[in-house]
């Protein structure tokens, strides 16, 4: 049996941060901010949040779905337990994301 290619999955190029906030002291501002200036991932991070234009100046998407340019690999998702499915969906939809987090 051959094993999945993972590869995406621990050396991400792009990785979007679904909840990502602006504001401080929040779970969402803490992740997005640690991914962006910590990580080492090629095409950088992606806030993705229906309530924000922006996140620490970068521009915020409302879906993984509506993000452009290169792909998600991974999608770190910190939303409530009622939008999971919703927004693994749209992590479908989009062509590839793989949700790494809850």
């Amino acid at each position: 049996m051959p094993f999945a290619d993972i590869s995406g999955l621990v050396r991400p190029n792009r990785v979007a941060v679904v909840g990502a906030s602006d504001r401080a002291g929040s779970l969402g501002y803490s992740t997005y901010r640690n991914v962006r200036n910590n990580s080492v991932i090629a095409a950088g991070a992606v806030p993705v949040n229906p309530r924000y234009e922006a996140v620490l100046g970068d521009r915020c998407y409302p879906h993984v779905s509506d993000v452009s340019g290169d792909p998600i690999d991974v999608a770190v998702v910190l939303v409530s337990a009622e939008r999971v499915l919703e927004v693994v969906k749209d992590c479908a939809a989009s062509g590839g994301a793989l949700p790494s987090s809850c």
